[in-house]
């Protein structure tokens, strides 16, 4: 086993466990961390939230949402805070989102959830336009269920995985910084076409909904488009593949056995389960482009300018 499996696998331990550098030690006794802001740009993982930003990131955005409703003096509040600060890091990228309100500060939101006691949480579910059908929610209080709970409620409500097609050095940092990154290498638009391109990337959102919860971001790209990147991870042009990185630790494998869907799952599971062979990377991870983000559609073939004769 190879010291950059050992890595590997203890940052998937720890990522899961909550136990990663940028955890916080927040303690019961302390005072609710509500720092976030609404647009989420704080380091806190929870979003803050309030009668100028509701409407238009819960009822209007159409995202999964488990939002806290608390009062600053209150003792169950301040138990729940770390907690709820954990689930929300956990749950960074899985498609739901925790936010938190002050309702001793937006009283009409909370008369018009009929908040009554505190803390009491609500369910928005994604997709749906009438905030009044939130659910109560009256789970477990510790990040472990929490999280359990969210991730169950997205699967009940239809929510397709988080998959992002890498396009940029931003988007790719953002999920790949702080997570191990699963990247799916697809053929070209002119050899697979939009239905076949489709099918890959069905068969990557099964792999992913098979592992939320697990502290995976899932990218895909055409093959071509991200070439350092893929001599990093030595794809070799074999396409569709996938690889699974750390960039973190500067450490990838890449798949080898032939391609089906049940390969694929039982490959990213080896990856983190430690049975498959991870490999350090040759040199750092590599910039990758900026191109164009697929329109859906089948690819063209360019055009060629007619052979001008009298120029001959």
């Amino acid at each position: 086993v190879t010291q950059a499996m050992k890595e590997t696998n203890k940052l998937v331990k720890d990522r899961k466990s909550g136990n990663s550098k940028s955890s916080s030690s927040s303690s019961g006794s302390e005072k609710p961390k509500r720092t976030g802001s609404g647009s989420g740009g704080s380091k806190a993982a929870v979003v803050t939230l309030d009668e100028t930003n509701f409407d238009a990131l819960v009822v209007e955005g159409g995202e999964h949402w488990l939002v806290e409703f608390y009062a600053p003096w209150c003792g169950h509040c301040k138990n729940l805070a770390p907690e709820w600060e954990e689930a929300a890091k956990q749950l960074k990228g899985s498609g739901v989102r925790l936010g938190a309100i002050d309702a001793t500060q937006n009283e009409r939101l909370a008369s018009e959830f009929g908040v009554k006691g505190y803390p009491t949480i609500k369910l928005f579910s994604a997709g749906r336009k009438n905030k009044n059908k939130a659910q109560d929610y009256n789970g477990p209080r510790e990040a472990k269920g929490i999280v359990e709970y969210a991730l169950q409620t997205l699967d009940a409500a239809g929510v397709p995985p988080a998959m992002h097609e890498i396009t940029s050095q931003k988007l790719f940092t953002e999920k790949c910084a702080e997570s191990i990154c699963v990247v799916m290498f697809v053929p070209h638009i002119l050899d697979s076409g939009a239905k076949g391109r489709e099918g890959y990337l069905s068969m990557l959102a099964d792999v992913a909904k098979s592992m939320r919860g697990k502290p995976l971001s899932f990218m895909w790209t055409e093959a071509g488009a991200q070439g350092a990147l893929e001599d990093s991870l030595d794809v070799n042009t074999n396409y569709p593949t996938i690889s699974v990185l750390s960039v973190e630790k500067k450490a990838s494998a890449t798949m080898r056995i032939s391609w089906s869907a049940k390969n694929l799952k039982s490959f990213v599971g080896g990856v983190i389960a430690g049975t498959e062979k991870i490999l350090p990377l040759r040199g750092n991870v590599p910039d990758v482009a900026t191109v164009t983000k697929w329109d859906g559609k089948d690819g063209e073939l360019p055009v060629e300018e007619p052979l001008d004769l009298d120029n001959l």
